[in-house]
């Protein structure tokens, strides 16, 4: 088999998340200026890039010097093979003594856990490596390849139009080479057929040649760039494996430039989940983590909604400044769903922790941005009509307190429907109408009495209102009218207070007097 080409490492390793060390999401680092200069290259010309030295970037020990010495090494030995044959019977056998030349000179001992430079350094090689060795040598000589990947393996074709050259790096001798017969591939394609695994008008439609290739090898090649990729991945799940989890995660990324593999994609993951179990929140870095992480569709769809509050719940055991601080970051978001949950989650925080200070301003100003997200948001509604209906309570229910209260339900309309608001409604229009009978002011009196009296006759609140206050309201009214000797006037109005409060003794004793002088 091969090397560490874990296509299927998945099953080999249990990965559960957050038991793992951390690592920090920073951005990309480099194991020297050359791989950070050969990587920036690659991202900005993917298609014209050097292939050879790319494949030295992953050794931090690697330099400009080194690898020309090397190349020289390998071109002045590849110039001693034979020039390229017109006759594909002589072109195979050609092939056939590169491949071997090759490999008697360069692969010494096949090895799992090596890199491309240990093949110049010690012979040490695996199926990547090798194979990215038999790429560069095919390309110099001019032999047309193509790069296979199977599970758990990758290798070469070379002529893969004609000759269809198998190149297995890591099995050397008689077997290492092969190109399969035309004669044996219609006798395995008719015993497909025979076992009912295939039908012959697919084969028809197909060819025996293209359908034996699809069957038993897939459809598509990979370029010779994911060998480069390949390389860094195989170091990341050996890192990984390690428990190195940085460095595993940072050479998982670098193989995602030049590599797409899932179960890169699993690893990291992984490694990232478990490092935003570690967060602790101690500094913006921390935050930056995990905004950018939930900004990531590759860990929005795995972090179910308790798991994100999970995280939020350890920055809410933060002091509120560090929470507001780290609003900001989360408005960038990018994922709209987990953006709106985690600051949904902070504003309400935030309303209901400045709401136990007491803090009115602050309360409303993030019960606002909560509505604003979520306008049925219960949270956000109590906080704001806690405020509304302490501020009413700690006026002097005056004209002031109640132009301040109808517009904070104006602009909150929910309030209305709220079972405190007539009641609000009636303390400020029986102190307004009280004051302006104390005043002389009898039109206004009149006119917020009859407010008053239009609350308490379309709701049951009476119960709910200060019968002291209801008493002094229509005793005052009433005793304006009855010493201006309008009795009538008087008599109604006492009346219309002993409908609030029956046993009023005073009030039932100047009814009394005002119907006797009528």
């Amino acid at each position: 088999m091969t090397t560490i080409h874990f296509i299927y490492m998945k099953r080999a390793i249990v990965i559960v998340s957050f038991l793992l060390g951390s690592v920090s999401l920073m951005s990309q680092t480099y194991s020297s200026d050359f791989e950070k200069r050969i990587i920036s290259s690659f991202e900005k010309d993917s298609l014209n890039y050097d292939f050879f030295s790319s494949l030295f970037a992953i050794d931090s020990l690697s330099t400009v010097s080194i690898i020309k010495e090397y190349k020289n090494y390998i071109d002045l030995y590849i110039s001693s093979f034979p020039t390229k044959k017109v006759k594909e019977r002589k072109e195979k056998k050609r092939v056939f003594k590169i491949y071997k030349g090759i490999h008697d000179k360069f692969l010494v001992k096949y090895d799992t856990s090596t890199t491309f430079p240990d093949i110049f350094i010690n012979g040490n090689y695996n199926c990547v490596t090798a194979s990215a060795l038999y790429a560069y040598v095919f390309d110099q000589l001019d032999i047309p390849y193509k790069v296979k990947e199977s599970p758990s393996h990758v290798y070469l074709i070379a002529y893969p139009e004609t000759l269809n050259i198998h190149v297995e790096t890591t099995v050397p001798g008689e077997f290492g080479l092969f190109s399969i017969s035309e004669k044996k591939i219609i006798e395995v394609v008719n015993e497909l057929i025979s076992y009912k695994l295939t039908t012959k008008s697919e084969v028809d439609q197909k060819g025996y040649l293209k359908f034996y290739e699809d069957y038993y090898f897939g459809k598509d090649f990979i370029p010779k760039s994911s060998l480069i990729g390949m390389g860094y991945y195989n170091l990341g799940v050996l890192q990984y494996k390690d428990n190195e989890l940085s460095l595993s995660k940072n050479n998982l990324m670098k193989s995602k430039l030049f590599y797409s593999s899932h179960l890169a994609d699993d690893i990291i993951k992984d490694i990232t989940l478990n490092q935003l179990d570690k967060l602790q929140f101690n500094s913006d870095k921390d935050i930056v983590f995990l905004t950018q992480t939930l900004s990531d569709s590759l860990y929005t769809k795995d972090l179910s909604p308790s798991n994100i509050k999970y995280f939020l719940s350890k920055i809410t055991d933060k002091s509120n400044q560090y929470i507001k601080e780290s609003i900001p970051y989360f408005l960038e978001i990018n994922h709209k769903e987990t953006r709106e949950l985690s600051l949904k989650y902070l504003y309400a925080y935030l309303a209901r922790k400045e709401a136990s200070y007491e803090n009115s301003k602050e309360a409303i100003f993030f019960s606002d941005k909560l509505l604003e997200l979520d306008p049925d948001s219960k949270i956000a509604k109590e906080m704001i009509s806690y405020f509304c209906f302490r501020k009413a309570n700690i006026s002097s229910f005056g004209t002031k307190g109640l132009k301040e209260f109808e517009e904070m339900c104006d602009k909150y309309d929910f309030i209305k429907s709220h079972h405190r608001y007539n009641i609000a409604l009636a303390y400020f229009y029986a102190n307004i109408s009280l004051n302006k009978y104390t005043s002389n002011k009898i039109s206004e009196a009149t006119s917020y009495r009859k407010k008053f009296e239009n609350i308490l006759d379309n709701n049951d609140l009476i119960e709910e209102v200060n019968k002291r206050l209801v008493v002094q309201l229509y005793l005052n009214a009433g005793n304006y009218y009855y010493y201006k000797e309008k009795l009538k006037n008087s008599y109604y109005i006492y009346q219309k207070g002993l409908s609030y409060v029956p046993r009023n003794s005073e009030l039932i004793k100047k009814a009394k007097w005002s119907k006797e002088d009528m």
